[in-house]
């Protein structure tokens, strides 16, 4: 077990600010402590709202009508890696869950009941790389708020976090397991995981930016667990890659970030073949080479072989992959060497 000691923040659409003391949009609060410039830089480079389409947005009847119609909106996930002003670097994972209404509907001030894009935002600040698990385990923790999030005045956590005075909080740990034997590596995670190697392959060739960068296409309803799944995979694959789920706002992966999931809801032009694409709708892919490893991986996935499949990532990654490879031929050494397959 790992131990790993983090700080937060919380933002909101709120009644008070522990940095401005009024109402409004901005920091609800943050870990006692923190540099208030370090909170100004995270969030800016870390909160990005909850964007929806306007007719997506809920209405005062549709809320009064289904409180828990806000589960119907998946959260959003962003894992970024933060530069501070003194040169330190955070590093920091964020779940943002759709309200729809503001703070006024759970204090009974209806002249801030505006309707339709209030959210809220639950940063976690590490110091230290996160490895491999740490977001299933706050999923299964139950760390990120709120833990319930029922659009009701009578959530007296959903009150709390929007209405009334605001506390500093406290610096918290978490022991998780870094090992994450138990990770199923289903037919989405593999084709996730093949989009990482090659874009391992493009860093270590070095490739143009673009081609280094990812987009995963992926139903609404299965993203919050594929997140989960892909954060328990080996850090050597994916401990560097900064992503942002529920993307809606460009055409392309932004410049801060390695990976975009981008669901149903997406609309406008979106620049798959500039980058190494997933399509999880139709088990597609774009900028990915014709590579006898990848396709392995993929079948392997069907037939459940978990164990082979982590073996070969890190027999994979350990390549000299500058040079030119007949991976067929690799494949083949590997399953004869260092496998359990016959």
């Amino acid at each position: 077990m790992k131990t790993i000691n983090y700080q937060e923040i919380y933002y909101a659409s709120t009644e008070c600010s522990i940095a401005t003391h009024s109402a409004g949009i901005g920091v609800r609060t943050y870990t006692e402590g923190m540099d208030s410039n370090d909170v100004s830089k995270i969030i800016e480079e870390c909160v990005f709202g909850y964007p929806l389409e306007k007719s997506r947005e809920l209405t005062f009847e549709q809320i009064q009508e289904n409180p828990k119609i806000v589960y119907d909106y998946t959260p959003k996930y962003v894992y970024q890696k933060v530069t501070l002003y003194n040169g330190s670097v955070k590093y920091v994972l964020g779940k943002t869950i759709y309200i729809g209404i503001d703070y006024g509907y759970f204090c009974n001030k209806p002249q801030f009941m505006r309707t339709g894009t209030n959210y809220f935002s639950h940063l976690l600040v590490f110091d230290e790389m996160p490895a491999a698990g740490l977001m299933a385990e706050l999923e299964n923790k139950n760390l990120f708020v709120p833990l319930d999030y029922t659009c009701s005045p009578d959530n007296e956590e959903l009150k709390t976090l929007l209405t009334g005075e605001p506390h500093y909080l406290s610096p918290k740990s978490i022991q998780y397991d870094e090992t994450c034997v138990n990770l199923n590596i289903d037919t989405e995670v593999a084709y996730c995981i093949v989009g990482f190697l090659q874009s391992y392959y493009n860093n270590v060739n070095n490739k143009e930016n673009n081609l280094k960068k990812i987009i995963v296409k992926a139903p609404s309803s299965i993203t919050q667990e594929l997140i989960k799944k892909i954060s328990m995979l080996s850090p050597s694959l994916v401990g560097n890659i900064t992503f942002m789920s529920n993307y809606m706002d460009g055409s392309g992966v932004p410049e801060d970030f390695n990976m975009v999931f981008v669901d149903e809801f997406k609309k406008g032009e979106l620049y798959v073949n500039n980058h190494v694409s997933i399509n999880l709708f139709d088990k597609s892919m774009t900028n990915v080479d014709d590579n006898h490893i990848y396709k392995k991986i993929l079948e392997l996935a069907e037939e459940g072989d978990n164990a082979t499949i982590k073996k070969l990532i890190d027999y994979y990654l350990a390549l000299d992959l500058t040079q030119e490879l007949n991976y067929k031929f690799l494949y083949d050494l590997f399953i004869a060497i260092d496998s359990d397959k016959d």
